[in-house]
């Protein structure tokens, strides 16, 4: 269902080796990507829509009810049936796709850490998984960014690079950014204080996080962590 690609890798002591490349990605797989047995492909659209509802706050519930639904399904629960013609059901698709995917990943690399000993042997060799520790990376940088008052508001995977040899992510664009005591200085001037006695700036300033999804539009793992706390 996920994509693959031959490569050849480039040792520093030795001759390039060729490795099979197998892509997690929800955007990719015709296969996985069918709504009753008919390819969807993924649209500029569909990333639209599946950003807006992580920055609204819906992911996180979205998947409680997904787990729920498969834990309690008499058959297996299919990301399709969260589709519907609505941006909110193309939304939930592309979630339920999403989930899927982590999935997947989750129980190959289980299964290649079971078999190791028939690694080379009866199975390909693992070589590496990489990408979710590089997600998780990136978020909390976008994490360490909220916290020093600078708040993203294109805070898309889009702007991140992974520098190769290191594996290591770089958050590169920061031309649109709010600034904390900035922000704080507005909302004084515009009398939210007088508006509502029980008023908390901090708090203001890290729904804002929440609402412009810095960590969430890089990895929702770390926005459930954000949401318990928001300090941390």
């Amino acid at each position: 269902m996920s994509p693959v690609m031959e490569v050849s890798i480039k040792t520093a002591s030795g001759p390039e080796f060729r490795a099979v490349l197998k892509l997690y990605d929800r955007r990719f797989g015709r296969n996985f990507r069918e709504i009753y047995g008919k390819y969807a492909p993924h649209t500029e659209a569909d990333e639209v829509v599946s950003r807006s509802f992580v920055r609204q706050g819906k992911m996180a519930p979205f998947l409680r009810m997904l787990e729920h639904d498969k834990k309690t399904a008499d058959i297996a629960v299919r990301s399709y049936r969260y589709h519907d013609s609505t941006p909110e059901g193309k939304a939930k698709f592309e979630a339920a796709l999403w989930q899927e995917c982590i999935e997947h990943f989750e129980c190959e690399t289980e299964a290649y850490a079971r078999l190791r000993e028939l690694q080379a042997k009866l199975i390909p060799h693992m070589h590496a998984h990489q990408w979710p520790a590089i997600i998780q990376a990136a978020a909390d940088a976008a994490h360490q960014i909220n916290k020093r008052g600078v708040l993203m508001e294109d805070g898309a995977p889009r702007n991140v690079m992974v520098e190769t040899r290191l594996q290591k992510p770089f958050i590169i664009d920061l031309a649109q950014c709010l600034f904390k005591d900035k922000m704080l200085r507005r909302w004084l001037e515009n009398g939210y204080a007088d508006d509502d006695d029980g008023w908390d700036p901090e708090a203001e300033y890290w729904e804002r996080a929440r609402q412009h999804g810095n960590p969430a539009a890089i990895g929702v793992q770390v926005e459930r962590t954000n949401k318990k706390d928001p300090q941390r």
